[in-house]
């Protein structure tokens, strides 16, 4: 658990890290990842097999067998992947180069890091080649994770490059995409969250969910500069303004708050504040059978 005022400095942190996006030079958006799975007990079971002693009790045997079997079906790996898009011609430092503007990434990243630290990411590092290579195949086919999770805790590379990630197999079929681990199915937030958004508003959506083999939710958000952040909230007004003019009578209290928010944007830019558009897609793998795909539609839906 953790201390309330702890939770509001880390949300707090984080949103200036938001907010940054739409100040750093360079960035065009930035993505943040929540990948949430069963876990597969394989790190636990190899080192449970490497400290045995030959001679324990058989009872002690049994008892850590047992556990071996069973707390698998009690846990879950849940990963963060955040990604930052950084535009090479809007990079004055890079001159058109683009091996001056990778240096000049690698220079910006550990503030990001720091940063995203700080809103409770925990310590964040950078992903290698054949990280993403595991979290390409891993998306495409779960079944794939036992096997990464044992090159892992057998300290042993892994072997498949870029060009060797994604499915052996891939189709579609109306609301879903068949892989050669099951079905997968995406679902859009299709209007932002009304009224206060607390804390833990996505803590449902983000958990571990057993109807899923792996659940995935994205959350994509837009850097734009100051002077069109200035100009898209006074649009915002007037297209408030507009559509309460084209309203007969008595306004409704709908109509009343999109002014009210409109103008409350207006004011917070006018102020200094950033403007950071987000967008929000929640995908789920499941097994490939109809009981499954209507528990993993409808919890898709429940969810988001």
């Amino acid at each position: 658990m953790e201390d309330q005022d702890l939770i509001d400095m880390m949300v707090a942190k984080y949103g200036a890290w938001i907010a940054t996006l739409s100040v750093e030079e360079g960035v065009i958006g930035a993505s943040v990842i929540i990948d949430s799975a069963p876990g597969t007990g394989v790190e636990l079971g190899e080192s449970v097999r490497g400290e045995r002693d030959p001679d324990a009790p058989p009872a002690a045997s049994r008892i850590m067998d047992a556990l071996v079997t069973d707390l698998p079906n009690h846990s879950s790996d849940v990963t963060g992947y955040v990604t930052v898009v950084w535009k090479q011609a809007a990079m004055a430092s890079s001159a058109g180069n683009a091996a001056d503007a990778v240096v000049e990434i690698a220079k910006r990243l550990p503030s990001h890091a720091a940063a995203l630290s700080a809103g409770g990411a925990g310590d964040p590092v950078p992903m290698t080649e054949p990280d993403l290579v595991e979290v390409a195949q891993v998306a495409y086919d779960p079944e794939t994770a036992i096997a990464f999770d044992l090159l892992r805790a057998r300290d042993q590379a892994v072997e498949l490059d870029w060009a060797a990630a994604g499915p052996s197999f891939l189709a579609e079929r109306r609301g879903c995409l068949l892989l050669p681990g099951g079905a997968a199915e995406t679902v859009e937030m299709r209007r932002p969250p009304r009224g206060v958004v607390f804390d833990n508003h996505l803590l449902r959506m983000l958990q571990p969910n057993g109807a899923f083999l792996r659940k995935r939710v994205a959350i994509f958000y837009q850097a734009v500069p100051a002077d069109k952040a200035q100009t898209q909230a006074e649009n915002a007004v007037r297209a408030e303004d507009f559509v309460a003019g084209q309203k007969k009578g008595r306004r409704t209290a709908t109509t009343r708050r999109g002014i009210r928010v409109a103008e409350k944007l207006d004011a917070e830019i006018a102020e200094g504040a950033a403007l950071v558009p987000f967008a929000m897609l929640m995908t789920g793998t499941y097994d490939d059978d109809p009981e499954s795909s209507r528990r993993a539609r409808n919890t898709l839906l429940a969810l988001m």
